[in-house]
């Protein structure tokens, strides 16, 4: 092998593992959002939030809008309202966590939304870390199959007829895209099952809190009625 083609191939090396180590970075740009959500905030909150009489398929629309998220429903996001409302979670911070996440987070619906409706999709007996690894070495692998046809393109070209059939094309186009993709996923899901456990970490830090609180809420109130009555009496 040629001094060129070392020299090329650790470069691309270089290229794959920095990228990797940066992925975090790349993966946040595709997160930024600066459109102004105060309308559809106070929209939810005075129309739709803890409202009767709204038929389900408005409320989970309303939710949709103000989470811009269109697979979500009215209870998953009035559960991580009422948890930011008791200043326990940052809405922005945990819906990003769960839109990166959501492929690796299993969610049961229902009425009364809580902890316990949220699950990790993960192989049995499997650890987040083990499988971050596993990703790891996806993109990897991939990436660098992706890159060595260019780095001994001079050494193929020997191995090529000097007329290349649409076959030779189609299967060099098919294998390119095919590791390109493979390495992307590996990527992206290396940081996206870690968003998915940051996700349900924190949902289940802050459940029991929430209890709690609505607790103490509903013995303050039930005292405060019975102060009414005691002076209306």
């Amino acid at each position: 092998m040629e001094i060129t083609h070392i020299v090329g191939l650790l470069g691309a090396l270089v290229g794959i593992i920095g990228i990797f180590f940066k992925r975090q970075e790349i993966t946040a740009l595709a997160h930024k959002d600066y459109t102004a959500k105060l309308d559809s905030t106070n929209r939810f909150f005075e129309n739709f939030f803890e409202k009767d009489g709204v038929r389900r398929l408005v409320l989970d629309r309303a939710a949709q809008e103000l989470a811009r998220l269109d697979y979500v429903d009215y209870d998953f996001i009035c559960y991580l309202v009422k948890l930011h409302e008791a200043r326990l979670i940052n809405l922005d911070q945990i819906i990003r966590l769960y839109k990166s996440g959501r492929k690796f987070i299993e969610y049961n619906p229902q009425q009364n939304v809580s902890a316990s409706n949220f699950t990790l999709k993960i192989k049995d007996g499997r650890s987040v870390k083990k499988q971050v690894i596993i990703f790891g070495a996806q993109y990897f692998f991939f990436a660098l199959l992706l890159v060595l046809p260019f780095l001994l393109a001079s050494i193929l070209s020997n191995w090529l007829p000097t007329q290349v059939s649409l076959f030779v094309y189609f299967f060099g186009g098919a294998y390119l895209f095919g590791c390109f993709l493979l390495a992307l996923m590996g990527l992206l899901d290396s940081e996206n099952i870690k968003d998915a456990e940051n996700f349900l970490n924190k949902i289940n830090e802050d459940d029991a809190p929430y209890l709690e609180i609505t607790k103490q809420k509903m013995m303050e109130e039930s005292k405060n009625k019975r102060i009414i009555t005691l002076i209306n009496e």
